[in-house]
């Protein structure tokens, strides 16, 4: 029989000491949390592994030490962390003259005029308002978004849902005009 998580069971596997709930986050969250380093921060694909197993390690550590939020959800907790450790990558390779990011010089890929702080607090803004957005009964329109954002065609969009190209167009075209006012929340209180 298949494993039923919930946020609390995956909190008590990894607890445990067990492998299964770390894995099952993994394949939760690691394909979405990977593109978002490479489009947000402008990271290189071995740069964004990077963070990204950094940001599962330093989750699992931090849940075996008791360390982990009970405000947060898994996927918020993950992003907090996930933003720190592209930073740090990011610092890291500002250390060097003359560093590359994909080809362009990173002072031309990473805007330091703005606050670092305020771009974190609207990124987790924004992470809650996804998962209040989902928690209306909005999870099939969230993972609708979610795989176009990761690159899925509408056709392979639809084979998942089981709609046609139509069908699922007008879908997406509705969950985008749903999810847009939780987000606006976010734009209007830190842009």
């Amino acid at each position: 029989m298949k494993q039923q998580w919930d946020e609390q069971a995956i909190l008590d596997n990894i607890r445990a000491g067990k492998q299964s709930g770390a894995t099952y986050v993994f394949s939760q969250y690691g394909g979405r949390l990977l593109q978002f380093f490479k489009w947000k921060f402008k990271l290189s694909h071995e740069d964004a592994e990077e963070a990204s197993q950094e940001t599962f390690l330093r989750f699992i550590n931090s849940v075996r030490n008791d360390k982990f939020r009970g405000d947060a959800s898994v996927f918020t907790f993950l992003s907090d962390i996930g933003v720190n450790e592209c930073l740090r990558i990011i610092k890291k390779k500002t250390e060097y003259e003359g560093v590359l990011i994909n080809g362009v010089p990173i002072e031309e890929v990473v805007d330091y005029s703005k606050d670092l702080e305020k771009e974190l607090h609207y990124r987790l803004c924004v992470a809650k308002a996804l998962e209040e957005f989902e928690e209306k009964n909005a999870a099939e329109c969230l993972t609708a978004l979610t795989l176009q954002f990761e690159g899925w065609s509408l056709k392979k969009i639809a084979e998942k849902f089981g709609r046609s190209n139509g069908a699922i167009k007008t879908f997406l075209f509705e969950c985008r005009k749903k999810v847009k006012p939780y987000l606006l929340k976010c734009w209007d209180k830190y842009n």
